[in-house]
């Protein structure tokens, strides 16, 4: 039941992650189109920083998977 209960609070956690990230790319969109908190080089900058969490978030993910293949 605490294997199930930590999976749970992981997996969760991650999801929590990714909204964040998908906020943060709204954030900069609406910025940009309203020319005022973000210059093009700093949107880019975090442009390239979110991507690079996102690659972070699949590589857990995925290996997530592999372990509970591994389970079976």
């Amino acid at each position: 039941m605490k294997d199930t209960e930590n999976l749970l609070n992981l997996e969760l956690s991650r999801k929590l992650r990714l909204v964040e990230l998908e906020t943060d790319i709204v954030t900069i969109a609406c910025n940009l189109m309203s020319d005022r908190l973000y210059t093009k080089e700093d949107a880019v900058a975090e442009l390239i920083r979110i991507i690079h969490l996102l690659g972070n978030e699949q590589q857990a993910i995925m290996s997530r998977i592999y372990r509970l293949k591994e389970m079976d």
